[in-house]
Parts: C-alpha cells; structure tokens; sequence
C-alpha cells in the first residue's frame, strides 16, 4: 500500500511518495470563462487577487477607471523634455560639496601626490 507522507526532506528507497493533485476553478470577471488554479500559487492570493483569466481581461476591467491622485504623481515628469537652462541648474546644484557623493574634498596628501 502506497504511503503518503509530508514534509520529508530526504526520498528513502523503500517508499513511494504520490502527490496529490487537485484543481480548483473559478470564472472570469470579465469574459465569464473558467480557468484553473496555478500550482506555484497560494490560496490566499488565489481568492483574493486573481480575478481574470488573462492580462487581456483585467486591462479590458480598467477601461474607463480614474485613477487617484496618487497614483498618477508617481508618473512624475516621466517623458517631459527638459529645457538647457534647467539641465545647467540641476548639473550646479550638484556638484562639489552639495553632491551626496561628497567626503570632504582633498586631503593634503593627495593634493602632494597629484
């Protein structure tokens, strides 16, 4: 008779170990198809987040949805161009002893081995 045995690290020969394997379903929000439970997915995230069947479905369920302010502040200034003028501010406000990089500048032993 076949032995079922559970948290085993090390295979010993005289056993056979046979895995149980189940499927779950569930249909899709948006298309209402059935689709199963992935193996390398816990079931905490499987009735709670995973909701469409595909990538397709759930960009098909934010049609039309507002985002919140917080949500489009973190896209910034992400594609802007910027001017010449505000490039040569920034590169200023950078350099020398306002640079995060700073330690202090030449010592009096580097400035004699330069």
């Amino acid at each position: 008779m076949p032995l079922l045995l559970r948290g085993i690290t090390k295979l010993l020969p005289d056993y056979k170990i046979y895995v149980i394997i189940y499927s779950m379903k569930k249909n899709c929000k948006v298309c209402n198809k059935e689709f199963n439970k992935p193996n390398n997915e816990s079931l905490l995230n499987w009735n709670t987040r995973h909701l469409y069947c595909s990538q397709k479905c759930k960009i098909k369920s934010m049609n039309g949805r507002k985002f919140s302010v917080e949500i489009n502040a973190k896209k910034g200034r992400k594609g802007q161009t910027v001017s010449e003028e505000t490039r040569r501010k920034i590169s200023e406000s950078k350099k020398g002893s306002k640079s995060h990089f700073w330690q202090g500048g030449l010592t009096e032993i580097n400035k004699l081995k330069k």
